[in-house]
C-alpha cells in the first residue's frame, strides 16, 4: 500500500460490489488497469466538468472552453465515440445556457478568499483509521461546484451526463451522503444539500415538418416547448391561427417543463439529516478498518453484468479454475497511470 492511503466513494462501492475486481482495481491494492486503453467516457466528462468549471467559476464560454479542451489531445488517440459525442456537447451546453437556466434559479457560485468553489479537492484526515493503520489515510472528494441560494445556505452540486435520467438512487446516493458530510467539515458550517444536475446525452431537434407543409402533432418528436412554439409563430403567425392539434401538442410540450428541469436537463435537491451525515463517519471507520487490513479476505462476487462492465472477467474466471490468471494480468493490464491534468498546460491563456 502507498504511504499516504486516500479512499474514494467510488472504491468503497466496489470493495462491497466484488472484492475481487476491487483487490485487482483499487490504487489500495494491486491498482491495475487495461494496457492501451483510453476511456471515453472519462474523457468526455472531464472536458465537460472542465467547460463547466470555466462557465461556473469564470464566467468563460463553456462551448468554447469545451473546444480548447478537445484540442488539447492527438486525433489519432480519439475513439469515435469520443468524437461524437464532442460534437453533440455544444448543442447540450447551448440548450443549457441560452434557453435553460433562464427559465429557472440562477445559483451563486461560492467565493472564498476570491476563488470560486469550482472543481475543488476536498481532503479530509480520518486520523482514527491513520492510528490503526500507523500511516496517514484520508478520504479524497471532488466537488464539481459549491453554491449559496437566496438565503444564503451551503449547496454542493454535482453534475452528471446520463442517457436517461436516475431519480431512484437519490435517497440511498452514497457520494450524496458522504459529501454532505464531507463539505461541512472543509467549509466549517452546514451543508443545507446537494443539487443533482443532469444533462441527458441527446440533442433537441426542430420541429418536424410533414410532406404536405404542415407541422407534425408527433408528441413523441425529439424537440421541445420554445423550438415548437417557433415554429408555430413562424408557420400561422399567430397561436390563435394555428389548428386545434398543434395547439395540443404544444401544451403537451410545455406540461413536460418545470422548475426542476424539462426533458433534457434537470436537477434535483436532496437533503441529508443530522443523523444521516454522523453516521457516513462511522461507515467510513468500518469500511476503512476492512479496506487497509492487507490480509482482508478476497473473494469474487460472480453475476450476469460480469460479462458487459468487468474488464477483469478472463482473469477471474482463470483464478476461479486454479489457472495462470496471473498471467492474463501480466500481459493485459499495467499499474494504472496516474490521472493529471497535464492537459490544462496547453490550454490557450
Amino acid at each position: 500500500m502507498d504511504n499516504y492511503n486516500r479512499i474514494h466513494t467510488s472504491d468503497r462501492t466496489l470493495f462491497k460490489q466484488c472484492r475481487r475486481k476491487w483487490d485487482y482495481q483499487s490504487p489500495l491494492r494491486q491498482n491495475l488497469e487495461p494496457k492501451d486503453f483510453f476511456n471515453h467516457y472519462f474523457f468526455i466528462g472531464t472536458g465537460f466538468h472542465y467547460a463547466l468549471e470555466m462557465y461556473h467559476g469564470y464566467g468563460k464560454d463553456p462551448i468554447q472552453a469545451f473546444e480548447d479542451y478537445y484540442n488539447c489531445f492527438d486525433p489519432e488517440l480519439l475513439t469515435l465515440d469520443c468524437q461524437v459525442a464532442a460534437e453533440m456537447v455544444p448543442g447540450m451546453f447551448n440548450h443549457y445556457i441560452n434557453s435553460w437556466l433562464p427559465k429557472r434559479q440562477n445559483y451563486k457560485t461560492l467565493v472564498v478568499d476570491g476563488k470560486p468553489q469550482v472543481e475543488v479537492e476536498v481532503i479530509l484526515e480520518i486520523k482514527a483509521l491513520s492510528k490503526i493503520v500507523g500511516k496517514p489515510v484520508h478520504y479524497s472528494m471532488r466537488f464539481d461546484r459549491v453554491i449559496e441560494d437566496e438565503y444564503g445556505r451551503l449547496w454542493i452540486m454535482d453534475y452528471k451526463t446520463m442517457a436517461r435520467f436516475d431519480l431512484t438512487k437519490l435517497e440511498t446516493d452514497p457520494q450524496i451522503s458522504i459529501y454532505s458530510w464531507g463539505g461541512e467539515l472543509y467549509y466549517k458550517r452546514p451543508v443545507e444539500g446537494f443539487i443533482y444536475l443532469q444533462f441527458k446525452k441527446a440533442l433537441i431537434n426542430d420541429p418536424k415538418i410533414l410532406k404536405n407543409g404542415k407541422l407534425s402533432v408527433d408528441k413523441k418528436q425529439n424537440t421541445n416547448y420554445d423550438r415548437y412554439l417557433t415554429a408555430i409563430q413562424f408557420k400561422y403567425g399567430t397561436l390563435a391561427d394555428a389548428t386545434p392539434g398543434v395547439l395540443e401538442t404544444l401544451e403537451h410540450l410545455r406540461a413536460k417543463e418545470t422548475q426542476l428541469g424539462d426533458e433534457y436537463i434537470r436537477y434535483d435537491l436532496v437533503r441529508r439529516s443530522k443523523a444521516n451525515k454522523n453516521n457516513q463517519y462511522k461507515y467510513v471507520l468500518a469500511e476503512g478498518k476492512e479496506m487497509l487490513d492487507p490480509d482482508v479476505p478476497i473473494y469474487p462476487n460472480q453475476n450476469r453484468e460480469c460479462f458487459n462492465f468487468c474488464n477483469f472477467r478472463s482473469a477471474c474466471l482463470a483464478e476461479d479454475d486454479n489457472m495462470d490468471y496471473q498471467f492474463i494480468l501480466d500481459n493485459n493490464f499495467q499499474k494504472r497511470v496516474k490521472e493529471d491534468d497535464k492537459w490544462r498546460n496547453k490550454i490557450p491563456k
